[in-house]
Order: structure tokens, then C-alpha cells, then sequence
């Protein structure tokens, strides 16, 4: 989480076990007696402040190129524990987890957006794997040209359903409109996340 916050986004990820969680903060820090039980203390700001630095000149590389983002996240493997830079990034990491966990918990329309959002994306998985159910065969995806062939040919398959749903869901929206029929973009919002990426059936007309 640290390093896609001090890229300019947030990771909202699904977190299972959610009841076994615990809210990381540093020593200073207090909180009501109710949440004693799921809290821990073990979050150091000085390893932050020593690692700082080092964070921004990592981000500002991956920022800029110079660093793939897989390459970075290479520098967190467990060979890097004890490292400034791992340090700070671990404990950066546990404050911004906790402050989702806040938010997932305390605000219901950030919780229910986070919720849709992660099923249209298991949506557009369930969609590949209808658009291929099949195997490569033995022969094929043993080059790197061969796997990014496969690959490239998978995804822009995907994209041409997706875009195909879009565009019908679009003429739809706008003859309703035309026929004076209005209706809210909650509504909306709720039929893509229940028909994107869902394989067509029968003809497409």
C-alpha cells in the first residue's frame, strides 16, 4: 500500500478474516477501551522518517520509468527485511492499512462501492475464461513473443465483448431517455454490476 499511495492511488483490496484484523499505530498513539482488544502498537515513525526518502526516490523511479513496478517491489522480498527502505515501507504500509480498515468499517457507501467494484473485476475473469476455456497447446506460449501473442490476443477478445456490452447498454440508456423514462445512475450503476462481463448467450442482434 505504501508505494501506490506515494504513486498517487489507493489499494482497496478484499481482506479476508476481516473479524481477526487488528489497527497497527505507533506507541504514542491512544483509542477508546473498546478497541484495545484489535489494536497494536508496533508501528514506528522513525523507521518511516529514516526510509523516507529512500520511498520517494523509488516512487519518483517507478513514477518515471526508470523503474519497472515489478523490479521495485523485488527490493520488499524477504531478503530485504532489516533494510531502511523495507522498514519504512512495511510501517507506512501498516498505518495506511489501518486507515482503510477505518474506512471499510466506519463509512457503508465506501464499503458497498469497494464491494462492486471487486466483483465486476471477478466478472471480467469469469468473462475470459468463457471467451477460452480451452488449453494452450504443448507446442505454443514457450517463447516470450508466443506468450504475449496468447496473451494480447486474450485480452483484446475480452475488450471487444466489453466494448460490444457497452456500446448496447448505451443505445439502450439513450432510448429510454428519448421515450421520457429517467431513471437514477445508482440504478444504473447497479445493472453493469450485475450483466459486465457476463458471456453472451444465444444471438447477438
Amino acid at each position: 500500500m505504501a508505494i501506490a499511495k506515494l504513486l498517487g492511488f489507493d489499494l482497496c483490496p478484499r481482506l479476508r478474516d476481516l473479524a481477526e484484523r487488528k489497527l497497527y499505530l505507533p506507541h504514542i498513539f491512544s483509542v477508546p477501551e473498546g478497541l484495545e482488544a484489535a489494536t497494536l502498537r508496533n508501528v514506528s515513525l522513525r523507521a518511516i522518517e529514516r526510509g523516507w526518502d529512500e520511498l520517494l526516490r523509488l516512487a519518483a523511479s517507478v513514477r518515471s520509468g526508470r523503474v519497472s513496478a515489478t523490479l521495485a517491489l523485488h527490493r520488499f522480498g524477504s531478503a530485504a527485511q532489516g533494510d531502511p527502505l523495507h522498514r519504512a515501507a512495511e510501517h507506512l504500509g501498516r498505518l495506511l492499512r489501518t486507515v482503510f480498515l477505518c474506512d471499510y468499517i466506519a463509512i457503508e457507501s465506501f464499503r458497498r462501492e469497494i464491494h462492486m467494484l471487486l466483483s465486476r473485476g471477478a466478472s471480467v475473469h469469469q468473462l475470459q475464461r468463457a471467451a477460452y476455456s480451452g488449453k494452450v497447446a504443448p507446442e505454443r506460449g514457450r517463447r516470450r513473443d508466443e506468450m504475449q501473442a496468447i496473451s494480447g490476443s486474450h485480452a483484446l477478445l475480452t475488450n471487444i465483448v466489453l466494448a460490444w456490452n457497452t456500446s448496447r447498454m448505451h443505445d439502450v440508456v439513450e432510448r429510454l431517455r428519448r421515450d421520457g423514462k429517467c431513471f437514477s445512475s445508482s440504478a444504473f450503476k447497479g445493472a453493469v454490476a450485475a450483466t459486465q462481463g457476463r458471456p453472451p448467450q444465444g444471438c447477438l442482434i
